[in-house]
């Protein structure tokens, strides 16, 4: 029997990102090693971090190696919420309830991924830092190691321009 990954991310293809191209490479090498592949991540029509429509990859077709692909909404914030961004202490209240919100949404759907595919690993690759939230419960749930790949802690910064330096000091 094969070992199997399960990869647990936000940016995947189609999304035409840095990140998706990365954790995509890494997924495509991995059944030429021998691994079973399973994949949770974000629709690909959803806007990117910095709250922009996502790039997308035309005529994508998931590799037929990989075991299963789950896409799910990965909701950002609501317009209330945004709008408190630009006041001081803002960004920081907005981006941890939406953070809570993105936890409680995102869990029962990894769950039920997880409960199929059985993997032997957790691929959990951040920004944003809720994969890693997420790959951990489901770690700690299901006793499944989980490896954890921290890329550009930088890159939400653009997503928030108009946070105020208290929110940075937070």
């Amino acid at each position: 029997m094969s070992p199997s990954v399960c990869f647990v991310v936000r940016s995947f293809a189609p999304r035409n990102e840095s990140g998706s191209l990365r954790c995509t490479a890494f997924a495509r090498y991995l059944p030429d090693l021998g691994f079973d592949v399973s994949v949770f991540c974000a629709a690909p029509n959803q806007e990117n971090s910095a709250g922009t429509a996502a790039h997308v990859t035309q005529n994508w077709q998931d590799d037929p190696a990989w075991k299963r692909v789950t896409r799910v909404e990965w909701n950002g914030q609501s317009t209330t919420w945004n709008a408190l961004r630009r006041l001081p202490i803002g960004s920081t209240l907005s981006n941890r309830r939406g953070f809570r919100q993105q936890l409680r949404d995102l869990y029962p759907p990894l769950k039920a991924h997880i409960e199929e595919c059985r993997p032997d690993v957790l691929f959990a690759s951040c920004a944003p830092p809720e994969t890693l939230v997420l790959a951990r419960q489901a770690s700690a749930e299901f006793g499944i190691p989980f490896i954890t790949d921290l890329r550009d802690p930088w890159s939400t910064v653009s997503a928030s321009p108009h946070r105020h330096i208290i929110d940075y000091w937070l």
